[in-house]
């Protein structure tokens, strides 16, 4: 049987994580964090798969400010697309990053067990 993870992150649907900030954050303290998760939660040849599509994203990303909004969204056939401020900043391409990138908030061991529990615990309106 599938856990609610797995079929979230397995490239059917659309995926959408956005985040406003309340205070800055600098970008080396996202990367660091980010690195961290990520070891805790995928194997290392987990990690050698997306290590440059994470390099990507990581170049991409800056420092946010108070006030500033980031968001990833997975398109199926498309990607996962990095905003910053509602501008596109970057577009990765296939699901694997989805299903290995969004443990940070979705995995084992995220970055915050109630913002995972409260994510998967969302059910949108079906209408």
């Amino acid at each position: 049987m599938e856990t609610p993870v797995n079929e979230l992150l397995g490239g059917k649907y659309r995926v959408h994580l956005e985040f406003d900030y309340l205070r800055t954050i600098d970008k080396s303290i996202v990367l660091e964090s980010s690195e961290k998760i990520l070891k805790k939660n995928l194997a290392e040849t987990e990690l050698k798969e997306i290590s440059s599509r994470v390099a990507a994203i990581n170049e991409a990303y800056r420092t946010v400010n108070k006030g500033d909004s980031s968001s990833l969204t997975f398109i199926p056939g498309e990607g996962t697309l990095l905003r910053i401020n509602n501008e596109a900043v970057l577009l990765v391409e296939g699901d694997l990053f989805l299903r290995n990138y969004f443990q940070i908030w979705l995995g084992r061991y995220p970055i915050s067990k109630s913002m995972r529990d409260a994510l998967l615990a969302f059910k949108p309106n079906a209408s």
